[in-house]
This record gives C-alpha cells, structure tokens and sequence, in this order.
C-alpha cells in the first residue's frame, strides 16, 4: 500500500521485490497498480458496476441479475463463487446482556433451541437465495477437518409444534390477542436486535420476526449505521447480533476466538481478552471450552488438531451458542473483460480484503 488519498479509497503498488516468480521466470505479481475503493452505498456501487468502470468486485446474489444483465454493457462477466461461511446469517443472542430477565433467558440453551425450532430455513433458502444454497445449523462448512453432518442438522428442523412445546415448558404463557409470549414474572419477552445493511440481514430478520411472531416471540429490529451496531456491541447493549458465521473452516475456527464468542457473550470475551482484567469471569463450561480452542491452536498435531476442534463444534451443535440459517451462499463476482487468470468458479473467504485470496491474484493481468 502506497497511500489512502481520501477515506475509502486505496492504492497499492506492485513490490518490485516480491519472492514470486511464474513458470517462465517473470516476476510477479503481473498487475502494476492497484485502486481499490469502498462504496458504502448499494445504489452508487450498483452504477459503479453495470457503468464498465470496475475491474474485480465481490456481489451479493441479490446483485447477481442486475449484474448479469447488463454483461454486454459493462464490458465485464459474472462468475457464481460459494462463500465458504458455515452461515450467511447467524442469530447470536447476548449471554451477558445487562438486563437480569433477559440474561437468564438468553442463556438458557432450551430458549435458544425453541428459536432455532421455529424458523423455516428452506423457505429462507428459497425466498433470498433462489434455493441455491444449503438449510444448516451454523457449523463448520463440509470441507473442514472438524465438520459432522450430524452437527449440522442440529436443531436445524423446522418444528414450531415443538418450538411453543419448549417455551410452555420453560413457563412463558401466551397473553393477549396475539398470544404474546411472557415471562413467569409477567414480563412480555421483547428481542430488539439493530443490523446493518446488506449481507441479507434486513431481509433474513423480516423472516425472523414471522417465524417467531408464530411462536409468541416479539423481534422488534431495525436497520442502523454500522457505526451504531459496533458501539453497542462493544458496550454490551445488543440484544442480538447478526453477522456470518466465520468460524466455518479449519483456520476460521483457529482464528477467531471461541466460535466468535464476542457476538454471543461480550462480556466473556473481554475476560478472556484482557485476562481477567476487565469483563466478567464466564461459567466453568465456557472457561474449559476457551482451553480447549487454546490447545488446539497450539498442537502441532493435526489429529489431535482435528479431536480439539470437533469438541468445540460439537459443544456449538449441542448449546447454540449463535442459531445458524443458511450456508453454501452463492456470490455474484464482476470480472471485467480486460483481467484475466480469473477462475470460472471458486471458493470466497469471506470479507472483501480476502475475495481472491486463494487463488494466487499475483498472477491476474490485464490485457486491453
């Protein structure tokens, strides 16, 4: 990176010194200079697209027949790259939320299940993915070392029948008209999650609040400012987060902390980050559990790896730590015309800064 002229734009140059080279000797990478810049706004980066002025950009499917229309156009093709995120969307309710009925209620794993039981994930999948992709408790995804089928249908059936059984049983009678569901002390059970555009948040909680409205459970969400959304996160104020499920390969789940346990509990997270210096000291389960991710980053045994790491999984199957929805989502990639070594299909890591990155963007080039 050479420099940041202004916020949301930036430009790399070509290392001259790179330690790769191609088949035939010439250094790499092949591309002098790069400009890469962020559009916040879906309606200006959609212009930005089908206008032939990008060369390299990662879509949403909801993008993809804008995209594909206007081909010819824009001087550009669109491949079809799976995302390799266990979930596209994963539902994390705040185990350390301030409130005392709401802390309780959202660490009870049998609440958590109720949820996970009454929401259609097929209906999900057909609806916003145009029935593409897979209906899946958030796991890890099926080329992973830790991944068991079993794991990924935990939960994952579409039961309100057994989901309004489970709520009866944990004392949360229907009140009013609309049958509202409310705690034993009177309480009327309340989720108020903020998300932020895009990733198919706004539309999968549209979904949500359907599916739990069935089972007496109000979701009252909207759509904020990112900044929002990361402040109350920081604060533990949210009630629940919506993000993907990144914890979903071998390094994914090595990487990120404990199953992504910020969004789930961030109170324990800071305990665990700061150690022991701010936060709050998490249940002896969590703890033991935060040991075994250590040691399993830390073996340089790959079997052993694999043991350690199919526990986590299996605790995540088990407790629903966050309720998976979707995964295998499919995004539209825009490749221009004149780049080139582009696969046909492949494989996203996840956030933008990683789109190509495993396929050896060092050798892209360009060709008017």
């Amino acid at each position: 990176m050479v420099e940041t002229p202004v916020s949301g734009h930036v430009i790399l140059e070509r290392n001259h010194f790179y330690w790769k080279v191609d088949r035939d000797g010439n250094q790499l990478p092949y591309i002098d200079r790069i400009h890469s810049e962020y559009v916040g706004k879906p309606e200006a980066r959609n212009l930005l697209y089908i206008s032939g002025k990008i060369d390299f950009a990662q879509n949403s499917m909801q993008n993809g027949p804008l995209l594909l229309t206007h081909q010819d156009r824009g001087g550009y093709s669109v491949r079809m790259w799976q995302e390799i995120q266990g979930s596209r969307v994963t539902l994390f309710l705040n185990q350390t939320h301030p409130d005392p009925t709401l802390r309780p209620l959202f660490q009870n794993r049998w609440f958590r299940i109720a949820l996970s039981l009454a929401i259609n994930r097929e209906e999900i999948n057909q609806i916003l993915h145009f029935g593409s992709c897979n209906p899946r408790q958030w796991t890890v995804n099926r080329a992973s070392s830790f991944y068991g089928l079993e794991w990924e249908r935990s939960f994952a059936e579409y039961n309100p029948v057994e989901a309004n059984r489970l709520l009866d049983d944990l004392g949360m009678n229907r009140v009013g008209p609309q049958g509202w569901r409310h705690t034993p002390s009177g309480r009327q059970i309340v989720i108020n999650p903020v998300v932020i555009e895009g990733g198919f948040r706004p539309e999968t909680m549209e979904l949500i609040a359907d599916y739990w409205a069935a089972v007496g459970v109000l979701l009252n969400w909207r759509v904020v400012r990112t900044e929002l959304v990361m402040t109350k996160l920081e604060g533990n104020l949210l009630d629940l987060a919506a993000y993907p499920c990144e914890s979903s390969s071998d390094i994914g789940l090595l990487f990120h902390p404990l199953l992504q346990i910020k969004y789930w509990a961030p109170l324990w997270a800071d305990w665990f980050g700061s150690s022991g210096k701010r936060g709050e000291e998490p249940p002896a389960a969590i703890r033991e559990l935060w040991q075994v991710w250590k040691q399993m980053r830390q073996t340089g045994d790959e079997y052993e790896r694999a043991r350690l790491g199919k526990q986590i999984v299996a605790s995540q199957a088990e407790n629903l730590y966050g309720i998976g929805l979707v995964g295998g989502t499919m995004n539209a990639v825009l490749v221009s015309d004149r780049l080139h070594n582009v696969p046909g299909n492949g494989l996203l890591v996840g956030w933008p800064f990683g789109v190509a990155s495993l396929y050896h963007a060092e050798q892209f080039f360009i060709s008017e």
